[in-house]
């Protein structure tokens, strides 16, 4: 399929072959995966290795592929007067690719690499789990139970290795270098070259080229490049000739221990494949009404109990044979105790669903936003409409490629009850994932890693496998029922799983558990509350453009209608160069903006171009005009400053470009008190996760009708942002604002020594009266009574989410240990994340806004973390602040003047922060001429993948950049070893200067594109919308010769203006923390471990002055002459956090 956009920069084009991993050879677990890698590394009639990816770097382009279990799909992008070179060399790819031995040794180790660094993922490590159940819970010899991506371990020699299970699903999809690796009798090369000859042939590709060629250029174009692909047999790879599921093999319950901190339950049931599941798409409806979160719905049932955090459903494996709905449950501490009940109020919903008839209005509502979609769908990234195409092409005819994911064509209840039997507790698979379900310490664990010398060990020996069960009920049945097969699960066994060492056991569920789940139902014990969603009311109706609007809405209408709306509404509880301009007059400069109370324009006039090119800025530079057809003018327009006073500025601009009825409303909430303290961070992160959940109930609807809002805290306040159709924006936007005050009113009231009568009350009652004779005061007591205070009951429901939000940003914090050590060093260059092993120096030298992760942990275990607390540190936050809002897109002047006037409404009473006294992120300098290198040491002993990254780090206004980062993740050298790979690409480093000019020039393509770029400058206090054109105009100007005197300025070893902070994670492969480089003076511990202290109980003032006394006293100190920790840091190692108790504070330096 071939795409002609005349206006298209960018030009792009994919391939997808309908092979995947499930197709993988028995013997070699992950080729597919590493065929895929292996592609781009030559061809016959290109065979330099990376001329492909140099081809597209030079010219704007970048290239990806991945492998998936029926399918590969490659693609890329460049410069559109490029594509008949890019798309030449990309058809080679199936033409006449080389694979040599060489590159093939190379790409082992890179396809390895990718593995060793999924083993620390939990996501990775349970679907591979998942995978390995098949030898018990389906049959062993269905191709799903394969390991799809490969590592050394899988194509290394394996002397004594189990015979690779059958069933596709089951295998090792991403391979390592184990199943990869020539070893006597498997030839690895050989065998790639014949799943080349067999699958990549033409009648089993599908190609989607976009350009901005006119169709038959681009047909001419397509047939001289992949015309000369070689033909072969259209036929799919046959589908296994086993069944994946028996009726025998489910109602099982798999327990695992995760890496890292979390608390899962996972239900999935198989269902038959996609091709048999009709055009109707009944799974859809299905998916809809289990993971809603209205009111009545399984999520707020079980939120509401303090069982669940989140709740989400759909298809996770959807292949040609059969399907998998899953089921997932985020779970609290008390929910994973109540495990069976939270499973018996699943069944209660599912068992709602199937007994009562399909409800035509969910469909209708579904199909009708699945239509506005596609009629009002804004270009998609060039990369991402042409692979989507490539793939959509296997799946529906030509003709409705397009519109095929939008579509919900036709009804049909019977399929949708059809399956809704298949849904059943004698056809699922409960996998729960939790460190709380670990075996105890001294239990043997079976099974051995592959590429790991372990054997049969006991419970402890990895820090991630032991537990407590604490109350947490295990089934007594399912024994062991049969041997190992493949790396899979022997029941009633804890084993590790043979490619990720993933810990668990499996065990059948008891019968009696079985018929009480198959039992439940809504309206009764646990599931009494629940029922199926009500009709929307966030669907939109009305799509004119203000644009075209005649005339534009009056203030007053506008006040009107969103007070109209609001009260329809339900609660919570209810659902550079200036050109000339042709002698015309403009407006002042863009960093000149004034306020435009009086209208400039009538909204709904159509300006000729002359009339646009009298309203552009003064200082527009050359090439925007240049690039830009006159036509389009419109475009360069700023937003209008249509309100300025109370605190309160409005921009605002009218979409005239996208002509779609959606808007954009963006408000940052400036405020100098959240991170004042790590105390004050914490209570204001932990307010906006509580608002965001108070109102889900309500704005989940207006989620599944494509309004997204969210509210996030940053160290300079708040930002709200709603985005969508714009004829229900306003009234979502009503309604979070409405829920502002009122929220932290709700928690004000509880105070914290009512709160301990309380509870000490209900203690008395559960202790001294007889509940099982009083079923009244049973259901009071527990809440659940019909009678029950509904005050009473808000404020149980409003603590309980707070504690499950407390307890949520605990487990983030401790789960830092767990993250992979590329985002620790980029994180590390602004605080510290690791808590025993990781420098706190790191964070003073650099910023004085961010806090360190143990402080925010024992802000949120402090006695004064408590909801009025809270409440009151949100008051004093909101009690002075200075507020930006842009209003863009189908929105009028006296609309988004109405939208900044509700929200000054909502947050007063406040005092106004003049612009001159808003916070900024300020920047420790380094010292010219030298360099500190800050070492850590990860908490896991999990492998390090490839990662390779650069980027400017940016600052507050006006400068903006403060420097630049290099980022490398390696699986085979130390950290000394790659910050000297990292100096000697700086030597040969040089810009591609035409790619970045053209990256700049590059109009806008969506609505939400533009709404960014003009939100940039505002939320800066820069002001100048006009900057990307003045940058490119900047990159023509460069030199050769300009950017080698800068890099030697700069960056280069030993330059006079260099300042480097080196930040190097150590894994315990390559010496951990007793490398020589890692021991540091006393002088210099203890000069850390002062400041350190001090700096937390000092004004942000004298803070500065103590570290700028260490910086300028830093080679001194640091560094004598001649020694070669020059180039080392600050301060090595473990500087203790005193202690809130510490009566002895050391002195200050």
């Amino acid at each position: 399929m071939i795409v002609s956009d005349s206006e298209a920069e960018t030009a792009a084009a994919s391939v997808t072959i309908n092979v995947g991993h499930l197709s993988d050879p028995a013997e070699l677990p992950g080729l597919a995966h590493l065929h895929e890698h292996m592609l781009f590394l030559g061809t016959e009639t290109y065979p330099e290795e990376g001329e492909y990816e140099r081809f597209l770097n030079r010219h704007g382009g970048s290239s990806n592929a991945y492998t998936a279990m029926e399918e590969t799909s490659y693609y890329f992008d460049v410069g559109s007067e490029h594509l008949d070179g890019a798309l030449e060399r990309f058809s080679h790819f199936f033409r006449a690719p080389l694979f040599t031995a060489d590159a093939l040794d190379r790409e082992l180790h890179a396809v390895d690499s990718e593995h060793t660094m999924h083993q620390a993922e939990d996501n990775w490590r349970m679907f591979q789990l998942l995978k390995a159940s098949f030898t018990f819970s389906a049959n062993p010899k269905h191709p799903f139970v394969k390991f799809g991506s490969g590592c050394l371990t899988t194509l290394a020699p394996l002397p004594g290795s189990s015979a690779n299970p059958k069933h596709p699903f089951a295998k090792f999809g991403s391979g390592c270098l184990t199943t990869l690796a020539p070893r006597p009798g498997v030839d690895t090369r050989a065998l790639m070259i014949d799943f080349n000859r067999q699958h990549y042939v033409a009648p089993r590709m599908k190609l989607a080229v976009l350009g901005r060629d006119s169709l038959d250029e681009l047909e001419a174009l397509v047939r001289g490049t992949f015309g000369h692909v070689r033909g072969g047999d259209a036929a799919p790879p046959p589908k296994p000739d086993v069944e994946a599921f028996g009726p025998d093999r489910l109602g099982t319950r798999i327990l695992a221990v995760p890496r890292r901190e979390q608390r899962t339950a996972i239900l999935s049931w198989p269902l038959p494949p996609r091709a048999e599941q009709g055009p109707t798409r009944p799974i859809v409806y299905i998916s809809h009404v289990l993971g809603h979160e209205a009111e009545g719905s399984l999520h707020q049932a079980l939120t509401t109990r303090g069982w669940a955090r989140s709740i989400s459903a759909g298809m996770q494996v959807d292949v040609s044979d059969f399907g998998l709905l899953r089921l997932s449950i985020g779970l609290t501490e008390e929910g994973l105790e109540h495990i069976d009940d939270v499973v018996e109020m699943v069944y209660a919903s599912i068992n709602l669903l199937r007994e009562t008839p399909p409800l035509r209005y969910l469909k209708d509502e579904l199909a009708e936003m699945g239509e506005l979609r596609f009629r009002f769908s804004e270009r998609m990234e060039p990369t991402g409409a042409v692979a989507l195409i490539s793939r959509s092409m296997w799946l529906h005819e030509p003709a409705a490629v397009l519109r095929a994911v939008y579509e919900l064509p036709g009804w049909d209840p019977a399929a949708i009850q059809d399956l809704t039997s298949h849904l059943t507790p004698r056809n699922h698979q409960l996998l729960i994932i939790a460190r709380e379900v670990s075996p105890p310490e001294g239990t043997p664990i079976a099974g051995q890693q592959a590429g790991v010398d372990v054997g049969a060990e006991e419970g402890g020996a990895d820090p991630a496998v032991h537990g407590s069960l604490r109350g947490f009920s295990m089934p007594a049945g399912g024994e062991d029922q049969g041997g190992e097969e493949g790396g899979g699960m022997v029941m009633g066994q804890w084993r590790r799983e043979k490619w990720y060492g993933t810990v668990h056991k499996a065990v059948r569920e008891e019968e009696g558990v079985l018929e009480r789940w198959a039992a439940a139902r809504a309206g009764a014990g646990l599931g009494k509350g629940l029922r199926l969603p009500a009709p929307s009311t966030f669907v939109p109706t009305d799509f004119a453009l203000r644009a075209d609007a005649e005339p534009a809405p009056t203030p007053d209408e506008v006040h009107f209608a969103l007070r109209a709306d609001a009260e329809h509404a339900p609660t919570p509880d209810e659902g550079g160069d200036a050109g000339t301009g042709g002698g015309h007059k403009r407006k002042p400069g863009w960093h000149r903006a004034t306020c435009a109370t009086a209208t400039l324009r009538a909204d709904h006039v159509v300006l000729t171009p002359d009339e646009i090119e009298a309203q552009l800025p003064a200082d527009i530079p050359a090439s925007a005009l240049a690039i830009t057809p006159k036509d389009q003018w419109i475009r360069l327009l700023p937003p209008d400053l249509v309100s300025d006073e109370e605190g309160i500025r409005v921009w605002h601009k009218l979409d005239r470009t996208f002509r779609v009825p959606k808007a954009v409303f963006v408000a940052r909430i400036c405020t100098t008190t959240p991170y004042s303290s790590p105390a004050a961070a914490t209570l204001c992160r932990l307010f906006t996760a509580l608002l965001r959940q108070d109102l889900n109930v309500y704005a989940y609807d207006a989620t599944l009708a494509d309004l997204v809002w969210s509210l996030e805290m940053s160290t300079t306040g708040l930002q709200l942002t709603v985005r969508g159709f714009s004829h229900k924006l306003p009234l979502l936007l009503e309604r979070l604002l409405g829920r502002l005050r009122c929220l932290i009113r709700e928690y004000a009231g509880m105070h914290r020594l009512l709160e301990r009568l309380l509870g000490r009350l209900r203690c008395l009652i559960r202790e001294y009266a007889d509940l099982d004779c009083d079923p009244a005061l049973s259901a009071a007591v527990a809440g659940n009574s019909e009678n029950a205070d509904p005050a009473d009951l808000r404020r149980r429901l409003l603590r309980s989410r707070f504690d499950v939000q407390r307890e949520r940003s605990l487990r983030v914090y401790r789960n830092v240990r767990q993250d992979q050590p590329h985002s620790l060093c980029a994180y590390w260059a602004r605080q510290d994340q690791l808590h025993s092993l990781c420098i706190y120096w790191a964070r003073q030298v650099l910023e004085s806004d961010t806090w360190h992760v143990d402080e925010y942990a024992a802000a949120l275990e402090s006695e004064d973390c408590t909801p009025s607390v809270m409440a009151r540190a949100m008051e004093e936050t909101l009690s002075r602040v200075g507020v930006d809002v842009l209003a863009h897109g189908n929105l009028c002047a006296a609309e988004a003047k109405q939208l900044g006037h509700r929200l000054h409404e909502a947050l007063s009473p406040f005092a106004p922060l003049p612009v001159e006294q808003r916070p900024h992120r300020e920047t420790m300098q380094l010292p010219a001429g030298g360099d500190g290198t800050v070492l850590l040491v990860p908490a896991t002993e999990g492998e390090l993948g490839y990662i390779v990254a650069a980027n400017p780090r940016l600052g507050p206004p006006p400068s903006r950049v403060m420097g630049w980062s290099v980022t490398i993740q390696s699986p085979q050298h130390p950290p000394e070893y790659l910050d000297e790979r990292i100096e000697a690409w700086l030597e040969d480093f040089d810009k591609v200067k035409n790619s970045i000019v053209s990256a700049g020039l590059e109009p806008d393509m969506r609505l939400g594109e533009e709404s960014e770029r003009l939100w940039g400058p505002i939320a800066t206090e820069v002001l100048d919308f006009g900057r990307r054109w003045r940058r490119a105009d900047a990159f023509k100007t460069l030199s050769r010769e300009t950017v080698l005197a800068f890099f030697d300025r700069y960056f280069r070893h030993g330059a006079p203006d260099r300042r480097k902070l080196s930040v190097r994670v150590r894994s315990p492969k390559h010496g951990g923390s007793q490398s020589p480089e890692a021991q540091s003076s006393q002088d210099i511990y203890n000069l850390a471990q002062r400041v350190a202290f001090w700096r937390r109980r000092t004004s942000l003032a004298l803070q500065r002055a103590l570290t700028r006394v260490v910086i300028d006293n830093w080679n001194a100190v640091i560094a004598p002459a001649g020694d070669v920790s020059a180039y080392r840091r600050i301060a090595l190692l473990q500087v203790p956090r005193p202690s809130p108790a510490s009566a002895e504070p050391p002195a200050p330096p």
